[in-house]
Formats: structure tokens, C-alpha cells, sequence
């Protein structure tokens, strides 16, 4: 039980708060549905597991270039306090429980688990390539309400799509931002993103591009939802929660230096999925 602490400590076990409010959120979009808590539970399961599954695999990928990066040094495959055996035996453990809980869910969901386990593994590898990987990273939690509703046996609903690609570039938008930290060290180890081919201030533009994207697709959300006014309340708290992060970062320098990146990456964030879940619920629930 220590270890397996340990390792949930090391992929950063409590960044699930960035996808899971709006694996949460796609219930209320399927709410003519008949599910069961046991259904929820499931599904909450799920999305720690796939974690589980990605940043395992991420840390055993990165190793030889985490060494090579102080932020990254001190991860456990990096710093050698854990064996690549021991930290497989941890992913594929964690795959074993995916298949397991996405089976029980719906057919559909348990053939889907290994290809889609497959898809949010390749994260790492796409780093070594491509730019975008920012994009593929969106698009790993973009899946989360679309996985929902193949759980459920649901056919895809226009809500689902959109919100999809909301969270897609909401996510493509706050690692851009985080990757600028790794600029120098991208550069010089050969790994590939927005930040390292086109420089930090290009990366903060396209960072806003995504956000304004975002926002647009939060607003066509409502309207084809024909949503009340607490739903565009909570996109007005979003909005200002992303201009708030690129005010926190203006100090950023061409090497991604901010004194405030920490707060403007995971507090200003882990916010925008719980303010938009927690008005979802009071909308739906109450009006």
C-alpha cells in the first residue's frame, strides 16, 4: 500500500481534477438517462485508472530525458527510487482493473479499453516527433465525455462533441503554457513542442487562441442545450479564470520562467472544471 501511494504521488494522482469534472458533467448531458450509482462509481474508477495507465506509461517512456530535466529529475524512474519492472508491474495492474470496470459498464466499452489505453499512452512518444503533441494531450481528456456515453450504450450527442472539443483545447491551452518551462531542455534534448519550435511568446498566443476557442465552444454548448443563465454565469467565471492565468504569467521570459507558473497551471485550472460541474449540477438540479 506504501508504494502504491508512492507512485500515485509520482504521476500526480491529483491532476485527475482536470478531467474528471467533465467526465462528470457529460451525466447531466445524458440525464434522460437510466443510470446507476454503481454505473457512476465505475466510471470514476475508470478515468483514475487511465491515468494510472498514461502517466505510468509517460514516466517509463521519459526516463532518460526526464534525468536530463531539473523539473522532471526527481520523478522515481529518474531519480532510480523505483525499477521499470516495478512501475510496469504498477501500469499494467492499473490496465488489468481498466479493462475489468470498462467490461462491467457495456460491451462497447470494455472492447474500446486497450485501444484507447493504447491512444493516451502514446502521449510521450508523439513528443519525439511532432509539436502539436499539446493537441493530443487535449485530446486524451477531450475523450472523457465521449467515453462516458459509449459506457452508458448512448449514441453521440452534439452536447458530448462540443464539450469534447472544449475540453480539448482547454487542455491544449494550459500545457502550452506549461511546456514553455521546458523550452531550453526540449531544445537541447531533441523533444518537440509549440514552445521549443516557435518560441514562448507564440506559445502564449496560441495558449489564448485556445482559450478564446474554449469559450466559444462553452457558449455554443448552451445555446444548443438552450441552457439558463447560471450555465453562462460559470462560462463568465471561467473566462476570467483564464484571462487571470495569463495575467499571472506576463512576467514569463524567453527561457519560460514565471514566478507564478505553479499557480497559474494547477490552481487557476483544477477551478475551471469544478466551476463548471458545480453550476452544471445547480442548473439541472434546481432550475
Amino acid at each position: 500500500m506504501k508504494d502504491l501511494v508512492y507512485y500515485l504521488k509520482d504521476i500526480k494522482i491529483h491532476h485527475t481534477v482536470f478531467s474528471l469534472p467533465f467526465v462528470l458533467s457529460a451525466f447531466f448531458y445524458l440525464n434522460h438517462v437510466d443510470w446507476r450509482w454503481s454505473q457512476l462509481l465505475l466510471i470514476v474508477l475508470c478515468v483514475l485508472l487511465a491515468r494510472n495507465v498514461a502517466m505510468g506509461m509517460n514516466r517509463i517512456l521519459d526516463q532518460k530525458y526526464d534525468r536530463l530535466n531539473s523539473r522532471t529529475s526527481r520523478r522515481f524512474l529518474a531519480n532510480h527510487k523505483a525499477s521499470t519492472g516495478s512501475y510496469l508491474f504498477f501500469v499494467f495492474a492499473s490496465a488489468g482493473l481498466f479493462v475489468w470496470a470498462s467490461a462491467h459498464l457495456s460491451s462497447a466499452a470494455g472492447w474500446l479499453a486497450l485501444p484507447l489505453l493504447v491512444f493516451l499512452s502514446g502521449y510521450s512518444l508523439m513528443k519525439r516527433y511532432v509539436a502539436g503533441t499539446h493537441f493530443y494531450l487535449g485530446a486524451c481528456l477531450g475523450m472523457g465525455p465521449i467515453a462516458v456515453a459509449v459506457a452508458l450504450n448512448q449514441p453521440l450527442s452534439a452536447e458530448l462533441i462540443v464539450l469534447a472539443s472544449a475540453v480539448l483545447f482547454w487542455t491544449a491551452g494550459f500545457d502550452l503554457i506549461y511546456s514553455c518551462q521546458d523550452i531550453e531542455v526540449d531544445i537541447k534534448i531533441g523533444l518537440n513542442s509549440i514552445p521549443q519550435k516557435y518560441g514562448v511568446d507564440k506559445a502564449i498566443l496560441f495558449s489564448r487562441a485556445c482559450f478564446a476557442l474554449m469559450i466559444l465552444l462553452f457558449l455554443g454548448l448552451g445555446y444548443i442545450s438552450a441552457a439558463s443563465w447560471i450555465y453562462y454565469l460559470s462560462i463568465a467565471l471561467i473566462a476570467g479564470l483564464l484571462a487571470w492565468e495569463h495575467y499571472l504569467i506576463l512576467d514569463i521570459d524567453s527561457t519560460g520562467h514565471s514566478s507564478n507558473m505553479n499557480q497559474a497551471f494547477f490552481n487557476i485550472n483544477a477551478s475551471v472544471g469544478l466551476v463548471f460541474v458545480v453550476f452544471l449540477f445547480i442548473e439541472r438540479t434546481f432550475l
